[in-house]
C-alpha cells in the first residue's frame, strides 16, 4: 500500500546525548511535506535551547530534563532546494538540498519491494529515472521485538539510472506520474519487506483483538 503522510514522522525516539541528535530521516537530500507545518524533532543537552531555521523562517524550543525537543515551523509551498540548520549552541547541524513537496510512504510484502531491475522492459525502465527531484527513503530491514532507538541505516537517494535498480518500482513507477501531474518534489519512504508476515505491519494491542 502507498499511503500519504506529512515527512516528519514520528518514527522514532533518539538517545539523549549531548550535541543535539535527530532521527536520520533528517538529512541532505530529504524531502518534507508542503502546505503543511514542517515538524522537527530530535534530542540534545537537558535544558538546552534549539534553533532551527529553514527556508526563511525560524522556531525554538527547549529540551526537556530527558533531552527530547520538538517544534513546528510555519507551512510552505513547493520548492527548493533549501537549507535547515539546526543549532543547539554546541554543535550545529546542517541538512543542505532540502526540497518541499508531496512525501509518500511506501509499505507491505513482495508486491511493494520488487525492484525495478524485475519489472518489464528493466533495461528501459532503469534508464528512465533521470529526474533528481524524486527521492527515495530506504527503510533498512532490521527487527526487534520493543522500539527501537535509531534506524539502523538508511539515506535519501535522488532518481538516477544508478540509482534505480534499488528502487521499489511500484513506489517509483508512482512517483513518477505525480510528479507529471503535480510538477513538485515527490519523496518516497520506502518501508518494505518481502515475505514478512502480516502481523509485523500490525500494533502488538491490534494483534491481541
Amino acid at each position: 500500500m502507498i499511503r500519504a503522510v506529512p515527512l516528519l514522522l514520528g518514527l522514532l525516539a533518539i538517545p539523549a546525548a549531548q550535541a543535539v541528535e535527530m532521527p536520520r530521516i533528517f538529512a541532505d537530500g530529504m524531502v518534507v511535506q508542503r502546505d503543511q507545518p514542517v515538524r522537527v524533532w530530535g534530542e540534545a543537552a537537558p535544558g538546552a535551547r534549539v534553533h532551527v531555521s529553514f527556508a526563511g523562517r525560524e522556531a525554538t524550543a527547549q529540551a526537556a530534563a530527558d533531552g527530547r525537543w520538538s517544534l513546528a515551523l510555519p507551512a510552505q509551498t513547493a520548492g527548493g532546494p533549501h537549507v535547515m540548520r539546526i543549532d543547539d549552541g554546541k554543535q550545529p547541524r546542517v541538512l543542505r538540498d532540502v526540497l518541499v513537496g508531496d512525501v509518500w510512504l511506501a509499505s507491505g510484502q513482495s508486491n511493494m519491494e520488487w525492484p525495478i531491475p524485475q519489472s518489464a522492459d528493466p533495461e528501459i525502465e532503469a534508464a528512465r529515472p533521470t529526474d533528481p527531484q524524486i527521492r527515495h527513503f530506504k527503510i533498512p530491514k532490521s527487527w526487534a521485538g520493543t522500539p527501537q532507538a535509531q534506524l539502523e541505516g538508511g539515506e535519501w537517494v535522488a532518481s538516477s539510472p544508478r540509482a534505480a535498480p534499488k528502487f521499489s518500482a511500484a513506489a517509483h513507477f508512482f512517483a513518477r506520474e505525480l510528479r507529471k501531474v503535480t510538477g513538485v518534489p515527490i519523496g518516497i519512504i520506502d518501508s518494505t519487506w518481502g515475505g514478512s508476515r502480516v502481523e509485523g505491519w500490525t500494533g502488538a494491542a491490534t494483534q491481541g483483538l
